[in-house]
């Protein structure tokens, strides 16, 4: 918490990195409301072989600025991809809003598909 407290003092960005469950593509049902003029058919369950193909949700969460940024991928969750997620937020968010950052702090956890076990 003092780590965290000393690069939110010092002006450097702190942000909290997440990837979120693979999510199937396709015409599938999903909670919550569609206004349209005609109904739209889907399927009722979200079986991968009616899938048309799959994205990753990586996201950041920049603590100071009580902002998020999220990237989509389509590849498989991966440490490369997890890079790539950083560079595109510090190119697009980043290095905008903290031009005199001389570091960065990356918070992380262990869990769901960053799983330390």
């Amino acid at each position: 918490t003092q780590l965290k407290q000393d690069y939110l003092d010092a002006g450097n960005p702190v942000i909290s990195m997440d990837t979120k469950k693979k999510e199937l593509l396709g015409t599938f049902y999903r909670n919550g409301s569609l206004y349209t003029q005609a109904a739209i058919q889907t399927n009722d369950h979200d079986f991968p072989s009616s899938a048309t193909g799959s994205v990753i949700p990586h996201g950041f969460y920049d603590l100071k600025r009580n902002t998020g940024y999220i990237t989509l991928g389509t590849s498989h969750d991966t440490s490369e991809f997890a890079c790539d997620s950083l560079f595109q937020w510090w190119v697009n968010e980043g290095i905008i809003h903290y031009p005199k950052a001389k570091s960065l702090l990356i918070l992380c956890d262990g869990g769901g598909s960053n799983s330390s076990r």
